[in-house]
């Protein structure tokens, strides 16, 4: 049972930080074509 949780809570923590790098990734191509068409 803790196992597992510990594992559910990696794999969360794991989406959350891929999650949010693509967002920055996206942010910043955004950015870019903004300032330069």
């Amino acid at each position: 049972m803790t196992a597992n949780t510990t594992r559910l809570i990696i794999e969360l923590l794991v989406n959350n930080c891929v999650i949010v790098t693509a967002t920055a990734a996206n942010k910043n191509m955004i950015t870019n074509l903004i300032i330069n068409p």
